[in-house]
């Protein structure tokens, strides 16, 4: 009995190509911007280590709106605070 027996292999490689296709989309369109709690949970630390850190300039905030504004955080920009301060164990 041949290997592919029992399986539609048509039905599989469409199923395949529209995997393909999602992971293509979601690799297109950036992530959503954090707020202070996702980006305390990101770091795995408190929303008040965040705020320090933001202080001390080590993670830029984005302001949207009008005063002060709703503070959110880039993804990237955490990740990147993430890569220059992991230590080599």
């Amino acid at each position: 009995m041949p290997a592919s027996a029992g399986l539609d292999l048509d039905a599989l490689a469409g199923r395949l190509a529209a995997r393909v296709a999602e992971l293509i989309e979601e690799a297109r369109t950036p992530p959503p911007l954090l707020d202070l709690d996702g980006a305390a949970r990101r770091l795995n630390v408190s929303t008040r280590t965040v705020e320090a850190l933001v202080a001390d300039g080590e993670i830029p905030v984005i302001r949207i709106g009008t005063g002060r504004g709703v503070r959110r955080f880039d993804p990237a920009a955490v990740e990147a605070f993430i890569r220059r301060n992991a230590r080599s164990l």
